[in-house]
């Protein structure tokens, strides 16, 4: 697989995804993804950017502190303030 940004080559590997949900940060650990060697950017499956909304939509749902940390699978039960938009890649 390469890097739709440099064609650098990618490498599966555990990564660390954090965006904000109002004026919250979210950190979400061990997500599957791959990572160019070349530039270092990140590039998610689409199954995992799935994953990834439905665990955000859930933190939305419920209270979130200023930061929230959890690993990837992990089922939120807190409700949040209103979320912002973020921006996820998706693997090709």
């Amino acid at each position: 697989m390469t890097c739709g940004l440099c064609k650098g080559q990618m490498q599966e590997a555990l990564t660390t995804f954090d965006t904000t949900i109002g004026d919250s940060v979210v950190i979400i650990h061990d997500v599957p993804g791959y990572v160019c060697q070349q530039c270092g950017e990140t590039w998610y499956s689409g199954k995992v950017v799935a994953e990834i909304e439905s665990m955000l939509n859930k933190i939305k749902e419920s209270y979130v502190p200023e930061v929230f940390v959890g690993n990837f699978g992990f089922a939120a039960t807190r409700k949040p303030k209103p979320a912002s938009n973020s921006s996820i890649k998706l693997a090709a």
